[in-house]
């Protein structure tokens, strides 16, 4: 018996077929985890006849251009094999009820999603009856898509059967089969039914275009009581990191890299490994559009995405580029201060042991109803002379907590149950600059630190110097004179990975939402919309105003007392 899914894992792992790094590792699992099915211990197993039928029931749909059967590429038959294919051993059901699949556009993605749909519609027999599939998006228009491709693949069914006529009643906006009781239907995230979702399979379409966790958490919430339940990711990369999917993906590449475990997730992850260098390299692209194995597809995919990449360079556009033909996650300014990249690249699992160690504070006070931010810069007097970096915000609730969470499109409560910030305390919703007081304190406390400096912009900090006057205090003005050298060091020091972190949200989504303007060879950092948030970045680059000198053997200080850096 042909076995496809073993098929394109070890093409792949060999070389044969050309893929990216987290498609590699994602077909190493599949292998190692069918050996790891011959032990007891591993509840899962991979069914091999399942697995093809489910590949052969969706060969008989039809294209939704042609209208003929489909012939399945090898990744698609791995994906499609691969959800279908792996079960439990102890109740033999799915194994997988989670999965993300992503890869750039024009890659037969609604395809896949509406056979996915049309599979559980028909061939799933858990339960056997009242299955729900749901089809979801942040627009109504986009969760559609996939379900009309749905409806043409039944009507073609039913055309040359009386029996599946009578069975399957096709409407509108919904798809009954009168034999199971079973219906799929599309959502968006403003419907307003919603709290009723119990769907044996849920298909989120373009996940990258939803601010918040809200849509997913209601499909998830909904399956908890199912037992042969799936939730499926699939979408392209976004332009803003600073969303829900980005993060997902990011968690999952550990999941591959055996970092964390998570055998209920399926993943496949199609991107370009560098794609900056690969762009040129039309060879590679494959990795992130995996249908130009397709012979005619393919071709006409290959010189759309050459005019694509002519036109990004003409246009200087190619952050676009890369995210919708490359399927890699950018900043929508060319300016970014960092590259989420270059970020991610500093993160590390765990913090250094903090205790006892020297340390920079930085401030940026906000106007009363904003966001305030401390961040601290830990020299770690290591060989590579490196400095661990984290942050702590503070925020207004002036015009309802609510609606901030809904304007800023962050989940403050979140944030501050996780320790990342600290929500006022005030009724009328502004800073209350005693809690800032009392969280420095007692970090410095608590953590037993020398303070080299408490470094501030003098904007609205009265009242916080005359309590933290026991500390350096360190004026630090805003010009780009003074902030443009330490934010110079610091990007350098995130390219030469000297500066790490373990990921501080906050902190993240502000150095995702920096960019930079530059003049007379000064740079300051800035925002491209008012509701985005920078400050505890901001902060960070006041601190580092003097933590950048911390490994310099000497400072030459009459230079900088007849510079005009030095004011009094």
């Amino acid at each position: 018996m042909v076995d496809h899914v073993k098929a394109y894992a070890q093409a792949v792992i060999s070389g044969e077929i050309v893929a990216g790094e987290y498609i590699i590792l994602a077909c190493k699992r599949h292998m190692e985890d069918l050996e790891r099915s011959k032990l007891a211990p591993f509840n899962y197993y991979f069914d091999v006849e399942e697995a093809n039928a489910r590949i052969d029931f969706t060969e008989i749909l039809p294209n939704p251009e042609t209208g003929e059967p489909v012939e399945l590429l090898s990744y698609q038959k791995w994906i499609i094999g691969s959800i279908f294919g792996w079960k439990r051993k102890d109740n033999g059901n799915r194994r997988f009820k989670r999965a993300l699949i992503t890869k750039a556009r024009r890659n037969g993605k609604t395809f896949l999603v509406s056979t996915m749909g049309t599979n559980e519609f028909f061939l799933c027999e858990t339960p056997k009856r009242n299955r729900k599939i749901v089809f979801a998006s942040n627009a109504l228009k986009q969760a559609r898509i996939g379900f009309e491709y749905m409806k043409d693949q039944i009507r073609t069914l039913t055309n040359g059967s009386k029996a599946m006529k009578k069975r399957v009643k096709i409407l509108d906006a919904e798809i009954k089969d009168l034999y199971s009781g079973s219906t799929a239907y599309p959502i968006s995230s403003d419907t307003s039914t919603g709290d009723g979702f119990a769907a044996t399979v849920a298909i989120i379409d373009e996940w990258h275009e939803s601010q918040d966790l809200k849509m997913y958490n209601l499909l998830k919430s909904g399956q908890i009581a199912l037992k042969n339940s799936l939730l499926a990711i699939i979408s392209t990369a976004g332009l803003n990191p600073n969303v829900p999917m980005y993060r997902e993906v990011q968690m999952l590449k550990k999941v591959l890299r055996k970092e964390r475990s998570m055998d209920d997730y399926f993943i496949a992850i199609y991107e370009q490994d560098d794609v900056e260098k690969e762009a040129e390299l039309p060879e590679t692209w494959i990795k992130s559009n995996p249908i130009l194995e397709h012979p005619e597809i393919g071709e006409t995919v290959m010189e759309s995405l050459k005019m694509d990449l002519i036109a990004a360079k003409e246009q200087r556009n190619l952050n676009a580029l890369y995210v919708k033909n490359f399927n890699v996650w950018r900043q929508v300014s060319e300016e970014s201060f960092i590259s989420i990249d270059d970020w991610n690249a500093c993160a590390v699992d765990e913090a250094p042991d903090l205790v006892g160690r020297e340390v920079y504070i930085g401030l940026d006070m906000s106007r009363s109803d904003d966001l305030t931010a401390a961040s601290w810069i830990y020299p770690l007097d290591d060989e590579a002379r490196r400095y661990y970096v984290d942050s702590h915000s503070f925020v207004a609730t002036k015009g309802g907590l609510d609606q901030k969470i809904s304007r800023d499109k962050i989940d403050y409560r979140e944030m501050a149950d996780r320790g990342y910030c600290t929500i006022t305390d005030k009724e009328t919703g502004i800073i209350n600059q005693q809690q800032v007081i009392d969280y420095i304190k007692h970090r410095i406390k608590s953590q037993k630190l020398k303070v080299k400096g408490i470094l501030y912009d003098p904007h609205a900090i009265s009242l916080v110097l005359n309590e933290l006057e026991e500390y350096p205090l360190i004026e630090v003005g805003q010009g780009a004179k003074r902030l443009s050298p330490p934010a110079k060091d610091f990007r350098l020091c995130v390219y030469d990975k000297r500066i790490i972190h373990t990921d501080n949200p906050l902190l993240t989504i502000a150095v995702n939402n920096a960019i930079v303007k530059e003049f007379n060879d000064l740079i300051r950092i800035d925002k491209d919309k008012n509701r985005e948030k920078i400050d505890p970045i901001a902060a960070m680059i006041t601190a580092h105003y003097e933590a950048m000198h911390y490994y310099t053997d000497e400072f030459d200080w009459n230079s900088y007392y007849e510079s005009e850096e030095f004011t009094l």
